[in-house]
């Protein structure tokens, strides 16, 4: 969680990247959840943290598109693309339900935001001689190790009642410091 204070801190005056503040706010706002669900130490009755999953595929987007379009500004309309994520909240109880939709929600924007690099990329193609410089290759990886890093979490969290206690928070444990690491 500090380590997520500290981006934030570093970059939150740069505002091209409020995307990546963005997606550090969610990370720390989830291990603070998680942590608070694991201990009760709110004595909540309700888990909130599946609906994180309905909110890493927007941030990520977003991430992406502020990153290749400096110029677009940051509005208040973006934040319709959390609502999927808001509207779930009553029903968290389905955890199973709102973690598949959070697994499509994931796919889609990843989607978009391969789009937009790739938009960039065929854009500075055809602007600059050192169109390879520019390319953000490096975000296309990372994407991709995203990518496999939900799909091995998906699996985690459909198996979580069968694979017991250490196992899975162990599992979660490595998933969580390769994101921040990724991060």
């Amino acid at each position: 969680m500090a380590l997520c204070v500290f981006g934030i801190a570093l970059l939150l005056a740069k505002p091209r990247f409020w995307g990546l503040c963005l997606l550090l706010s969610l990370e720390l706002l989830l291990m603070a959840f998680n942590f608070s669900e694991e201990t009760k130490l709110f004595g909540q009755r309700y888990l909130v943290t599946p609906v994180f999953t309905l909110c890493t595929g927007p941030a990520f987007y977003l991430f992406v598109r502020h990153l290749v379009v400096p110029e677009h500004r940051w509005t208040m309309r973006e934040a319709i693309h959390f609502l999927p994520a808001l509207f779930s909240l009553p029903f968290t109880h389905y955890s199973n339900l709102v973690i598949g939709l959070g697994s499509v929600s994931l796919i889609a924007y990843g989607l978009a935001a391969y789009y937009w690099l790739r938009k960039y990329s065929l854009s500075s193609q055809a602007i600059s001689s050192a169109a390879l410089d520019m390319q953000l290759t490096w975000l296309v990886k990372i994407m991709c190790i995203f990518a496999l890093l939900g799909i091995t979490d998906t699996i985690r969290l459909n198996l979580q009642s069968q694979l017991g206690y250490t196992i899975n928070s162990v599992w979660y444990f490595f998933h969580q410091t390769a994101v921040l690491l990724l991060y």
